[in-house]
């Protein structure tokens, strides 16, 4: 008998440390679930009842310039948040908000149907009032646009616009497994377009929140709140622009209404510093400039045109370098070569040496060079020069087949090559990169205009340049510094000369087939350990001494003098 009790004792003991252990467990999870991840599943519970309403234009990466100033993605406008579902009385929320925001009740009662942001933007000190007010259903909040009110370098940056063809659709699927849907504002120019892929966000980063019950009403204690949430799965795309310079080069064009580029780019690295084309749009008002004629979508600075005299540099290059010129060479200029060559002089330079030449732009020395030098020489030193490369390190886009230097060697396109006529084709970037090869004594560089990719602020992937390679002795390459600097001190570009500075460059000016001028200048600055090369082109100017070397003076002052 004792035996038995002893077993049913122990039985009982078992059972109870049993129960217990159960309790304590319970007692655990209950903990873990109510204390520890109290967070936790109340967001989950109130996902399940969340309106939201994006405080974010577009879910996309930035476009920063190489100080990492936003050019695209990061520009702030407040707005006011509606969620109709939890207003107590519309047409008194009309009223309200149209008294502060100083618009017609009858405007703002039509967006209020669907949660979302209105369409007005308000000040600061608005979004405060409404703030205040803490009226149910209404608040305000910044919102990131795309683009400011005054975007820069529109045709580097580019613009969005709605999928529109199940083609485009089928194509954006299959070049990443990001989704798409038809009617996404999707890159449809320039960066914005290249860069898709790696731009492309999943959500906002920043929304309006309010939880509701299952009768769709606001849940006791709560309000409109706002939110961050993470999204990895976009990227930034950094650039070589410098918003500054950016901004100097198309304030001076849009200040003297210039049609044309400007290219700046630093000599050292052959990064693009800035890249201006006029005339220009806005991507935020598309609409207005669908039907435009006047080109605002075309980006002149990698357009082909005829460079005029600024191919001359291509032939002095070729001559010095293959020894079949010297700079005090004696040429006599009656003013015409073999009456298809014509001097912007009538009457002729007379006796003039190549140097001078040079400074003057003088069309029938060139003339008679570049017979010297025989077509395959020249287009060898033009290829070499990078003249024949369009392409620009990050900037991904097919090569206009116009250009073709072996056209030069077909009949009679010599000489009107060598004053940079047909059928000789350049871009203002090409001409940019031309004077920078000649400011770092005969290295050429690749133009780059992505710098790198960046997640969450940390660089994902680097955009290395191109690797430099010599195309020009040290010795030819001083001599051409030598005659780009007489053009800016004594010849044509005289109004290019930047005292204090010391500027050298060359003047040219061509004629399209239509008949519109095209006035270039090329050049750098200083003279001693350059820093910057600038192209300019002028559409429609006078000539490359009276239309481009003036804009070239200006924006090497203000650049340099800033620096």
């Amino acid at each position: 008998m004792v035996g038995l009790a002893h077993l049913r004792q122990v039985r009982l003991l078992v059972l109870g440390l049993g129960f217990f252990a159960a309790f304590v467990a319970i007692t655990a999870r209950l903990w873990t679930i109510q204390v520890d991840q109290h967070a936790r599943y109340l967001s989950c519970a109130r996902q399940q009842d969340a309106i939201t309403v994006p405080l974010e234009e577009v879910p996309r990466g930035l476009i920063l310039d190489r100080h990492f100033t936003p050019l695209a993605g990061n520009f702030t406008e407040y707005r006011v948040v509606v969620i109709p579902g939890l207003l107590q009385d519309r047409y008194a929320a009309a009223r309200n908000i149209g008294r502060i925001l100083r618009v017609p009740a009858s405007d703002v009662t039509r967006y209020l149907d669907t949660p979302g942001l209105l369409p007005f933007p308000i000040t600061k000190k608005q979004a405060s009032e409404i703030i205040r007010a803490s009226w149910a259903g209404i608040t305000a909040a910044p919102v990131a646009l795309r683009y400011d009110n005054r975007p820069l370098a529109v045709h580097v940056v580019g613009h969005l616009g709605r999928i529109d063809s199940s083609a485009e659709l089928a194509r954006l699927r299959a070049s990443t497994d990001k989704p798409y849907h038809a009617g996404d504002l999707v890159g449809k120019a320039g960066i914005e377009k290249y860069y898709e892929a790696r731009l492309k966000g999943s959500a906002p980063r920043r929304m309006a929140l309010a939880y509701t019950d299952a009768t769709g009403k606001l849940l006791a204690g709560q309000k409109v709140t706002l939110a961050k949430t993470p999204d990895k799965n976009r990227q930034n795309v950094v650039l070589t622009l410098d918003a500054g310079i950016q901004r100097a080069a198309e304030e001076i064009m849009d200040r003297h209404k210039i049609k044309g580029a400007i290219v700046v780019q630093e000599v050292n690295s052959g990064d693009i510093l800035a890249m201006a084309s006029r005339p220009a749009y806005h991507p935020r008002q598309m609409e207005e400039y669908l039907e435009a004629s006047d080109g605002a979508f075309t980006n002149r600075a990698i357009t082909l045109y005829f460079p005029g005299s600024l191919f001359k540099i291509v032939v002095a290059a070729a001559a010095l370098e293959e020894g079949i010129v010297a700079e005090n060479e004696l040429f006599f200029c009656s003013g015409h070569q073999d009456r298809l060559v014509h001097c912007w002089l009538p009457e002729g330079h007379g006796v003039i040496t190549f140097a001078r030449a040079f400074a003057e732009s003088c069309n029938p020395v060139f003339a008679r060079i570049a017979i010297r030098l025989g077509a395959d020489c020249l287009v060898t030193y033009a290829r070499r020069l990078g003249l024949e490369n369009q392409a620009v390190t990050g900037l991904p886009r097919p090569p206009d087949p116009r250009q073709s230097l072996d056209a030069i060697k077909e009949p009679y396109n010599l000489v009107n090559a060598a004053i940079g006529h047909w059928p000789v084709f350049s871009t203002p970037v090409q001409l940019c990169s031309l004077v920078a090869t000649v400011a770092r004594g005969g290295i050429y560089r690749q133009p780059r205009l992505v710098k790198c990719f960046t997640e969450e602020g940390t660089i994902v992937e680097e955009v290395p340049p191109a690797p430099p390679r010599r195309v020009l002795s040290p010795r030819t390459a001083r001599k051409l510094q030598h005659l780009m600097a007489l053009v800016t001190a004594k010849g044509q570009g005289r109004e290019a000369q930047v005292p204090g500075w010391g500027t050298a460059g060359k003047t040219g000016t061509a004629e399209t087939a239509q008949g519109e001028r095209l006035a270039w200048f090329a050049g750098y600055a200083p003279t001693e350990h350059p820093r910057l090369a600038i192209s300019v082109l002028v559409e429609g100017g006078a000539s490359g001494s009276r239309s481009a070397a003036p804009v070239f003076r200006e924006l090497t002052e203000r650049i340099l003098g800033s620096q």
